[in-house]
């Protein structure tokens, strides 16, 4: 991801080289800020997805135990297809 600058041969100021020094290792350094932070956000969004099905799972668990069935009603449901 790292830019090379490539600059004439011609001289430059001390002043100057060492500003463009300092600009070129502060670009590296914000392009290795930036990769863990895109490495961090895509682990985040993996972790949101995660309790998101968690969450989707409890609260089906929640509905079912809402849902005080027979035996029968809930043998029923499992193996019985439902025609469309």
């Amino acid at each position: 991801m790292s830019k090379v600058f490539h600059r004439r041969t011609t001289k430059m100021p001390v002043g100057i080289q060492s500003l463009l020094n300092e600009k070129d290792a502060r670009i590296q350094q914000l392009e290795g800020q930036i990769e863990k932070l895109t490495s961090i956000v895509a682990m985040s969004q993996k972790n949101i997805g995660a309790l998101t099905e968690q969450l989707d799972d409890s609260r089906q668990m929640i509905e079912a135990m809402r849902q005080r069935r027979t035996i029968w009603q809930r043998l029923k449901a499992v193996f019985v297809v439902k025609s469309a």
